[in-house]
């Protein structure tokens, strides 16, 4: 399976990337984080190939504190 096919919830991203939820929901509310996909009315996803091109566009930089 592709990563255009893979998709995480928070909880997953939470993990994968050693933040907190209110950060990932911070940066939402910023603009500087990918926006989920609503699946229904209670789950949001997001695509893992625009999580892992948002870690790439980020090396470098101080994320922890946009």
């Amino acid at each position: 399976m592709t990563s255009e096919f893979q998709f995480y919830r928070v909880n997953e991203l939470t993990k994968i990337l050693s933040v907190s939820r209110a950060s990932i929901y911070n940066w939402l509310n910023k603009g500087t984080f990918p926006k989920p996909i609503k699946i229904s009315d209670s789950v949001n996803v997001w695509r893992a190939s625009d999580i892992q091109k948002w870690v790439n566009d980020k090396e470098g930089e101080d994320i922890i504190n946009e």
